[in-house]
């Protein structure tokens, strides 16, 4: 959860997620979920950071247009990479669950693109700054996506049995 505390995605505000942005706004950039950060959809308006703002004000204030840096949460798409990167399944895609404690955790399926073996291997984790960079990362950096990849590579014949 320390690290989900750390990295922000800014988030626009909009009519369908206007009171989630405000319940992120009070609860501010020490509990999670929350947000850091509050700039409003005005020329020349200054980022506003949340520890030292009257939230309650700036949550009643909020409208659609308005931007908030969030915390990262579940189902955010982050880019983990283990250095150094040889080959590109060193740098995969995967869909974030956030947890408690300083750690990162995946599943031991991949352990072997990362070159991972518990030893204390540091990894580094990226959180795309945009939507379409978020889908980016889906389409070509996921574990299906190497997957399918290495299997049209390597010319192995697939069959499936349908009953």
């Amino acid at each position: 959860m320390h690290v989900a505390m750390i990295m922000t995605f800014p988030e626009v505000v909009t009519k369908a997620n206007i009171v989630e942005m405000r319940k992120l706004i009070n609860n501010g950039p020490n509990t999670h979920p929350g947000a850091k950060f509050y700039q409003a959809n005005k020329p020349g308006s200054i980022k506003k950071f949340l520890k030292f703002a009257n939230r309650a004000e700036v949550a009643k204030l909020l409208k659609p247009g308005d931007k908030i840096e969030r915390h990262l949460k579940d189902g955010d798409v982050v880019l983990f990479n283990r250095q150094p990167s040889l080959h590109k399944v060193s740098m995969m895609a995967h869909y974030a669950v956030v947890k408690p404690h300083r750690t990162f955790r995946f599943n031991e399926c991949v352990c072997n693109p990362y070159n991972a073996d518990f030893d204390g291997d540091e990894m580094n984790l990226h959180l795309p700054q945009t939507q379409v960079r978020q889908k980016q990362m889906v389409f070509k950096f996921t574990v299906k996506h190497y997957v399918d990849l290495q299997l049209i590579m390597s010319n192995i014949a697939c069959l499936a049995f349908v009953h």
